[in-house]
């Protein structure tokens, strides 16, 4: 760290009136200085806990020769805050800070940069280290530095960060690396602690590029958790992650996109795994394959009936959560399909009626699906009603058989009547 020493400190001069102040005024102080150190114990000048020897104050005493650096060296030793900053690190100086118009003096600025570019760095430093200490009120302060020392007052955070960021990248080789056994959420818990997003969102702009470069290295980390190992559901997590972080247009559009496939993915990996949801997928299945048999006039319309009474539970189906509401829509628009295969294949018309009820009952079908089970419904009713058939005789048979047995008998009772009339 490049040492501030002031000396107008050394020389006593801060409250001394810097119109005053002349060559005179600092060679009487300078000799009055040389002189304390020749008397001392120790031959040093004991300055804030520094030992400077004669030569050091010589050399800093010289400078006030130029007029610029003795106005700049005076302003500072009556700002004590800004001081003691510049010599230790005194953090007092970012709560004390205001606004000075040297500040933005070019001449002040170059003088004062290197020394305000390496305690800054250090004060940065120091509370990025404590994660419990928050580094605002020293961001909230820009370095009063020239552009070629900007890199000087980030140089230790940032050279942080990008250690980080290969801490990063050896996490994502591991997650790669399928021979080696990995805990996936200690990954994702150690990513997750060297994103630090909270305090990494605090950081000002200078940071921008390294924050996106963190953010991205992390995103190829979630993506391969996903893609490598199989956990969807970790990758999403961290993806959510870092949508929290402050980053550039084109990646939180990369995040974005991300998010959604990690997201459908875990959706999709969920499902898989779901038991009811295999089992009620199995029933579709099998209920595909039993309407699709019920057309052919061959097959069993009670033993139908049989397969439907030992599988198909409407109230249990009913009564499936709403993430299951696809599979509900899907059983129901099965039966109502077995109604009409039923009544295709053997106009069976209220075996079709009861299956068309079962589907109403299920309580999803809505629009068109849901119409034309109304409709088909009505066509059986009205075919019912004008065949003025029965669940007991469905097709009319016993009607037909009396109906012939009148006529039968009708045509007898013609014949017996003439028979006795030839008489």
């Amino acid at each position: 760290m490049i040492q501030f020493i002031n000396p107008v400190d050394i020389l006593n001069l801060a409250a001394t009136d810097l119109a005053s102040i002349d060559d005179t005024v600092i060679k009487r102080a300078k000799k009055a200085a040389l002189a304390e150190i020749d008397l001392s114990d120790d031959g040093f000048f004991h300055y804030h806990e520094q030992q400077l020897t004669r030569s050091d104050c010589e050399r800093v005493i010289n400078e006030l020769e130029e007029h610029d650096k003795l106005e700049f060296y005076h302003f500072i030793a009556n700002s004590p805050a800004l001081n003691k900053f510049l010599i230790n690190g005194d953090e007092s100086f970012f709560t004390a800070f205001r606004h000075e118009s040297i500040y933005k003096l070019p001449e002040f600025v170059k003088f004062i940069s290197p020394y305000f570019a390496a305690a800054y760095d250090s004060a940065l430093w120091k509370a990025w280290q404590q994660y419990t200490n928050p580094i605002d009120h020293i961001v909230a302060v820009d370095p009063i530095v020239v552009t070629d020392d900007m890199d000087n007052a980030y140089k230790s955070v940032r050279n942080d960060l990008n250690r980080k960021i290969e801490d990063i990248r050896e996490l994502y080789a591991k997650v790669e690396d399928l021979e080696q056994e990995v805990n996936l959420k200690a990954i994702a818990a150690q990513a997750d602690i060297l994103l630090d997003k909270d305090r990494l969102n605090t950081l000002p702009p200078y940071f921008q590029d390294l924050r996106n470069t963190m953010v991205l290295a992390t995103r190829k980390l979630a993506i391969q958790i996903n893609n490598v190992r199989g956990d969807s559901a970790i990758g999403r997590q961290l993806v959510e992650t870092l949508r929290e972080v402050q980053t550039d247009g084109v990646t939180k559009e990369k995040l974005v996109k991300d998010y959604e496939l990690l997201r459908n993915a875990e959706k999709h990996q969920a499902d898989a795994n779901d038991p009811v949801r295999i089992r009620y997928n199995e029933l579709v299945a099998a209920l595909t394959e039993v309407y699709k048999a019920a057309s052919n006039p061959q097959s069993s319309v009670p033993g139908v009936r049989k397969w439907v009474d030992e599988h198909i539970n409407i109230e249990e189906i009913k009564a499936l959560d709403v993430k299951y509401h696809n599979i509900k829509i899907q059983l129901a628009t099965k039966l109502g399909g077995l109604g009409a295969a039923i009544y295709k294949g053997h106009r069976e018309r209220f075996a079709a009626l009861d299956y068309i009820e079962m589907a109403e009952q299920i309580g999803v079908l809505e629009g068109e699906p849901l119409d034309m089970i109304l409709d088909f419904r009505k066509i059986l009713q009205q075919e019912i009603a004008e065949l003025g058939v029965t669940p007991d005789d469905p097709h009319g048979i016993n009607k037909k058989v009396i109906r012939d047995m009148i006529i039968i008998g009708t045509v007898i009772i013609i014949i017996v009547i003439f028979s006795k009339g030839c008489f």
